[in-house]
């Protein structure tokens, strides 16, 4: 089994799930403009982590 790192489509992969991440963060502003400011706040650190999780493991493709 070879693990390779692929850095053409990292950089659309990479590209893409920003644009996934700011377009549901807004839609998340949009569904809780009327909760407090620290239940975003949470909602926002989960969201990296989630961020940071994708464009750890889907770098790596397994051959």
């Amino acid at each position: 089994m070879i693990v390779k790192v692929q850095n053409r489509s990292f950089a659309s992969k990479f590209f893409i799930c920003i644009i996934w991440y700011y377009f549901f963060f807004f839609f998340l502003h949009l569904l809780l403009k009327f909760c407090s400011s620290l239940l975003l706040y949470h909602y926002y650190i989960c969201l990296h982590i989630i961020l940071i999780y994708y464009l750890y493991f889907h770098k790596l493709t397994i051959h």
